[in-house]
């Protein structure tokens, strides 16, 4: 399960990194789906990203803050 979670925060944080740079959209209502296969690959996709508004060349602060919170979640599941 270790390696599974692993997988999920590497790429969790590889879509936290995205936003960090990402200045042209705000995303509203987005989702983070989670999938484990039965061979133990684990995928990681943004979804429901369909209410974007222009960002003015500001990033989301909301999502990253979000994001994080969900890293950090992570990380207290790897450690325990």
């Amino acid at each position: 399960m270790i390696i599974k979670n692993e997988k999920k925060l590497t790429k969790t944080e590889k879509i936290k990194e995205w936003f960090e740079q990402n200045t042209e959209k705000i995303f509203r209502s987005s989702s983070i789906l989670y999938i484990i296969g039965k061979n133990g690959k684990a995928q990681c996709k943004l979804i429901d990203f369909a209410h974007t508004e222009d960002a003015g060349g500001v990033t989301d602060n909301n999502v990253i803050e979000a994001l994080q919170n969900v890293i950090n979640n992570w990380k207290k599941l790897l450690i325990n």
